[in-house]
């Protein structure tokens, strides 16, 4: 795998535009191992090693559709600047981080994306000027597609849009996802 010197070189900016020590041989080993097993590559690596420029590095250098999944805004808005969100990448937050275009807000109320009610017996002439429904379309045409957990299990199981059998699937922040699967699968029941 030909690694550029510099995180430049993949379209990632980062403050000094050097590879840490160790991120070249860990890209060597991660690609090699995906390249040649088709499969699983899990890494652990200690805090300071720059794993969310790893992941970035690896998908650029694969060159497959990717979905990289975060736990928190802060680390898609981390790799959002790292990326510029070019082409290549786009980060999606959730519907409630976008603006309604169908309901004004008030001065008391913001509505969001979250809110729409958008449906085949329910138009919304604003529709295809929706910053949630631009931001999807930015995402799903994109190499690698950032999104957190939540939303990524709720689309995989409901809507399907990314579900690609074809992708890597990055998992940064692995910490927190234990806790994001048991959420969204959590049954509980009432008194009623």
């Amino acid at each position: 795998m030909n690694i550029p010197s510099h995180p430049s070189g993949l379209d990632i900016h980062i403050k000094d535009d050097t590879w840490r020590a160790g991120q070249v041989e860990a890209l060597e080993i991660i690609t090699e191992t995906f390249l040649h097993t088709h499969n699983v590559f899990i890494g652990e690596f200690p805090t300071g090693t720059g794993k969310s420029i790893l992941g970035l590095a690896t998908a650029r250098l694969l060159d497959i559709p990717t979905v990289y999944l975060t736990g928190t805004k802060q680390l898609q808005e981390q790799i959002k600047q790292m990326s510029k969100e070019n082409t290549w990448c786009q980060v999606l937050m959730g519907r409630n981080e976008y603006p309604c275009t169908r309901y004004r807000a008030t001065r008391y109320e913001q509505r969001t994306a979250e809110d729409c009610d958008h449906s085949e017996n329910n138009r919304c002439f604003n529709f295809r000027k929706c910053p949630y429904k631009i931001a999807k379309l930015k995402a799903l045409d994109a190499r690698v597609a950032v999104l957190n957990y939540s939303y990524f299990l709720f689309e995989t199981t409901h809507v399907g849009d990314f579900s690609r059998s074809n992708q890597l699937i990055i998992s940064d922040e692995c910490d927190t996802l234990e806790k994001s699967l048991m959420s969204f699968i959590e049954v509980e029941v009432s008194a009623w």
